[in-house]
């Protein structure tokens, strides 16, 4: 390797801490959320996310040792994942969060193992075997 690719190496590990620290595109701190799984959801919105809302389930008990019920909606005052795999055209995906919820679109499934893998450090080294880092209440980055 040589001295150029160490910088660039580098300079992506600094833009990654970053963006983990819950910076924005534009540079300035736009806060975490905090949520409270006793108090969250998992919305189902569309057909054809069962098996993302299963995943994302499985995976978040993992996490906070909380089951969260997948509903057909949220409550006041709950937070929501919502899986929302409409208008899907290719294998493009896509996951936000803000204040209120966290919306994982496109073709959802891959949306959620992204979300787990780079929000939460979920991973999973072997079948059936989930390596998760304990967490209640989730922190977030927006």
């Amino acid at each position: 390797m040589n001295e150029h690719n160490v910088r660039v190496t580098g300079l992506a590990v600094l833009v990654s801490a970053a963006i983990f620290a819950g910076c924005c595109k534009c540079g300035k701190d736009c806060g975490n959320v905090t949520v409270n799984p006793a108090r969250a959801v998992i919305v189902n919105a569309a057909k054809g996310g069962e098996l993302a809302a299963e995943e994302l389930a499985a995976n978040l008990k993992e996490v906070t040792g909380v089951a969260i019920p997948v509903v057909a909606k949220a409550g006041p005052g709950q937070f929501a994942f919502v899986i929302d795999n409409r208008n899907v055209k290719d294998e493009s995906f896509a996951w936000t969060v803000t204040a209120t919820n966290a919306v994982f679109s496109g073709v959802a499934k891959f949306a959620v193992y992204d979300f787990l893998e780079s929000a939460l450090g979920v991973r999973w080294p072997a079948e059936d075997i989930i390596a998760a880092p304990a967490m209640n209440p989730l922190v977030l980055a927006k």
